[in-house]
């Protein structure tokens, strides 16, 4: 009998007064660190007696594997292990005292209760305890397995950081693209108004063109980057289409005689000087 086994998990249960109550990994370890065998021992019974009914054993030792709360039983009366071993007292139950320490681990017999979660004895008010029952195999569980189960819930741990850490990682390395990203628009944004600036004011676009301009920088400078392409130096997308744009004729002359009024270049449309040129050929 010097094997470990299961006697209560984590989760929602209810005890054997119909009450549902929710239990932490965190309870269960509260429950570990209240059991001190030197102080009191749990006796292990059957079923859920009130007063006297004979111990057949006591748990030597408890403690919790990730949702698993296991013991290990002491000193087991042998005709009784042998009755467990047969399979006839297949369930478990556990019961608590008000402050949460272990009261007793009770055996049930080889047919699972009605309801579950229900004793087969209903405790009154002053006994303050609460009553669980686990369908989980007796005695099942050796030292050597229950090492692996603790370095595998360790293993399990090690991966939740690991997992943490890469998805912090994965989103500063994100923050970081988008960052760049926003930098690089606004750095092509100046670019694009100054070299829009600097066609306005050789004459060769009109302000009002300048909005669709920009537009089509842009977009070209979005299907260039999405598209991951090398381009030759001058063969990019945009840099062609600077290329066009400054090869566009004049459409604005500035006359350089001054205004007697204003100190200033006025801008001649081209649409006044065709109009003017043709009224020359008319003789109007």
């Amino acid at each position: 009998m010097s094997k470990w086994f299961g006697i209560f998990k984590s989760g929602t249960h209810t005890n054997g007064a119909g009450v549902e109550k929710t239990y932490t990994n965190e309870d269960l370890d509260s429950i570990v660190a209240r059991y001190n065998p030197a102080e009191f021992k749990a006796p292990i019974v059957i079923g859920h007696p009130k007063t006297d009914d004979p111990a057949y054993g006591w748990i030597g030792e408890v403690k919790r594997v990730g949702s698993m709360l296991f013991a290990k039983a002491s000193e087991v009366v042998p005709e009784f292990a042998e009755a467990v071993n047969k399979g006839f007292f297949k369930n478990r139950s556990i019961a608590l005292n008000k402050d949460g320490s272990l009261r007793h681990v009770g055996f049930l017999g080889a047919v699972p209760p009605a309801v579950k979660g229900l004793g087969d004895v209903s405790f009154s008010e002053e006994d303050q305890t609460e009553t669980f029952e686990e369908e989980t195999t007796a005695f099942d569980i050796s030292d050597e397995i229950l090492l692996a189960l603790e370095e595998n819930e360790k293993l399990k741990a090690t991966f939740a950081d690991l997992q943490t850490t890469a998805a912090n990682e994965t989103a500063a390395k994100e923050a970081a693209a988008q960052e760049l990203d926003r930098l690089r628009l606004v750095m092509r944004k100046t670019e694009y108004q100054q070299f829009l600036n600097e066609q306005i004011a050789y004459g060769n676009v009109l302000p009002a063109q300048a909005e669709t301009i920009t537009t089509i920088l842009n977009f070209l400078d979005t299907v260039q980057f999405a598209q991951g392409e090398t381009f030759a130096e001058g063969a990019e997308p945009v840099a062609l289409f600077k290329q066009f744009i400054k090869g566009l004729p004049k459409i604005i002359e500035f006359n350089a005689t001054a205004s007697p009024e204003k100190n200033e270049d006025v801008p001649i449309a081209a649409t006044d000087i065709v109009a003017k040129e043709i009224r020359s050929k008319m003789n109007v």
